[in-house]
């Protein structure tokens, strides 16, 4: 059954990953997608361990005004992609967004990061990636993140939290 899920999953994925025009994403969101099970998701994200949970926020949060721009981890394909944690039904809901869209396995992670308006992780290495790289970041596990002190870091408590970080980032980049 894993070897069906994995082939399944990775051709829906594919499928819809062919829309993606590079370049086109500049006021984007870019979500890196977590490898499951791991440590990262569970048990530390919490209530954030089903990353879907995560991407709705984001979505909510932002009222339509961007893309969603989804990476899956490259791991989930070349490893065990676990029914548990993905399956079909998983990524046509996540596809069912309008905002949403996967990103092809091949496009350059330090490309979507240079080209995106923030980086948005559960506890992931990319929120790194990003400081380094002078992205804002949000992350909704409570993590090594947590001791980040800077107006383009938002550790995700609440909506309304985050919407309010969401326009000071448009107000301060915009300056």
């Amino acid at each position: 059954d894993l070897i069906l899920n994995n082939f399944i999953c990775q051709k829906y994925y594919n499928n819809k990953a062919k829309q993606y025009r590079s370049g086109s994403f500049e006021k984007n969101i870019v979500f890196f997608m977590h490898y499951q099970p791991e440590r990262t998701t569970l048990p530390d994200a919490f209530g954030y361990s089903q990353q879907l949970r995560a991407l709705h926020q984001l979505i909510a949060a932002t009222n339509g005004k961007c893309k969603l721009l989804v990476k899956e981890h490259p791991s989930t394909f070349l490893m065990d992609c676990r029914w548990k944690e993905r399956d079909i039904y998983w990524y046509k809901k996540l596809a069912s967004y309008p905002q949403v869209q996967f990103v092809p396995m091949q496009v350059d992670p330090y490309e979507l990061i240079d080209a995106c308006w923030f980086v948005a992780t559960i506890a992931g290495s990319s929120g790194f990636e990003a400081i380094l790289r002078q992205k804002p970041i949000v992350v909704f596990s409570p993590s090594s993140f947590q001791v980040l002190d800077h107006p383009k870091f938002h550790f995700y408590r609440d909506l309304h939290g985050l919407r309010n970080w969401i326009e000071s980032i448009e107000k301060f980049q915009s300056n």
